[in-house]
């Protein structure tokens, strides 16, 4: 997602360096996405920036997700970045079977 770490890193580079038009910020959490949108602003404040909260796991969700981007910039998007994903760390004896579903539903299914 574009909240943190790499996500965050390719937005503003690409806003940086590429003078997008438009951006797509997209994630779990609102806030999180609403901070780095204010950054995006600071770097090209001619872009126009949108939030949409999402959250990967959600699988029936992902359809109307992608509409909504489609419908933000009248149909077209031009590049897309799917950086969305989970990690675990722990013992695989200790893992319970929720959370290697949840990492399928995200690194895997979602795609």
């Amino acid at each position: 997602g574009a909240s943190g770490g790499l996500g965050e890193a390719l937005c503003l580079a690409v806003c940086r360096l590429a003078r997008p038009k438009g951006l797509i910020l997209s994630a779990r959490t609102r806030p999180e996405l609403e901070r780095v949108r204010r950054q995006c602003l600071e770097l090209r404040p001619e872009a126009r920036a949108e939030v949409l909260p999402l959250d990967l796991t959600e699988v029936d969700a992902l359809p109307s997700a992608a509409e909504r981007a489609l419908q933000v910039f009248g149909g077209r998007i031009d590049v897309l970045i799917n950086n969305g994903g989970r990690g675990f760390r722990d013992a695989a004896a200790k893992t319970g079977l929720d959370v290697d579903r949840m990492m399928m539903d995200v690194n895997y299914f979602s795609d």
